[in-house]
């Protein structure tokens, strides 16, 4: 080729590909570096996000698994302690109404095994807070009841094995003939008389002579009725724990029922 050829072929690249546009094409081929990265970047930036949620859902869907599980244990828990609790009352009422020996120690066992399970099922717990008495009718939370519920169902049943003992040795009428034969020997006993001004319901005046007795009588009769007041009131005393029983644990059950349903 010739210089002239040559110079001819530079000068008609030269008008095609002017400054303008070549500016232009390299306009172009940044925008297009630009939407590539751009691109690449929201890519990177979305696969990020999606894997961030899939975790975020792994552990929220594991948070949900465990407290399911949480409520069912809980729900299973209640049931147990409900029926437990139902069985114990019923034995405990069969107690105190029981005359027959035989069959009343039957049921004292029977109470006393339910007894240890209920107190497994409250088991021991860390006290939270101060070491105050607890109010187990409290009926917005149990915070630190277990203890003071195994506490009370420990003495109700020391109540029960101590009433039993009294049944089985006819303490109560034991006492009643003991007191009877010490009025029948009063009168050896009596110091004085002591005259007491009374009226009865009709407006009528009389008098009551109350005897004086000596001091060794009057001991030994203060001693038999403290005995017999104490027999009577083993048995008041459990008929009352009996109701109490019931009310706390239907408090207690009832404040856990509600937890185990938040966390379904």
């Amino acid at each position: 080729m010739t210089i002239d050829g040559t110079v001819e072929i530079i000068t008609q690249y030269a008008s095609i590909f002017s400054t303008g546009d070549i500016i232009a094409v390299f306009v172009s081929i940044i925008s297009l570096l630009g939407v590539i990265i751009s691109t690449t970047v929201t890519n990177l930036t979305t696969k990020k996000i999606s894997e961030s949620n899939e975790k975020s859902q792994e552990k929220l869907n594991q948070k949900n698994i465990e407290a399911n599980l949480i409520a069912k244990a809980r729900i299973e828990w209640i049931q147990k302690v409900r029926n437990t609790t139902a069985e114990l009352l019923a034995l405990y009422f069969k107690v105190i109404n029981t005359v027959d020996k035989e069959h009343l120690l039957e049921y004292v066992i029977k109470a006393q095994e339910k007894t240890e399970l209920l107190i497994l099922y409250f088991g021991h717990e860390e006290q939270n807070g101060m070491d105050q008495p607890v109010d187990l009718h409290f009926h917005k939370n149990n915070i630190n009841k277990n203890n003071s519920i195994v506490e009370f169902l420990s003495i109700l049943s020391n109540k029960i094995y101590r009433y039993y003992e009294s049944v089985k040795l006819d303490e109560f009428n034991k006492l009643e003939d003991i007191r009877n034969r010490r009025f029948d020997e009063m009168q050896n006993h009596v110091l004085d008389l002591e005259v007491e001004e009374y009226e009865d319901e009709c407006g009528n005046v009389g008098m009551h002579h109350i005897p004086i007795l000596d001091e060794a009588c009057e001991d030994s009769l203060n001693e038999i009725d403290e005995r017999i007041n104490n027999v009577v009131a083993i048995s008041k005393s459990i008929k009352n724990d009996v109701s109490n029983l019931r009310d706390i644990i239907r408090i207690y059950l009832k404040i856990e029922w509600n937890k185990a349903k938040k966390c379904e």
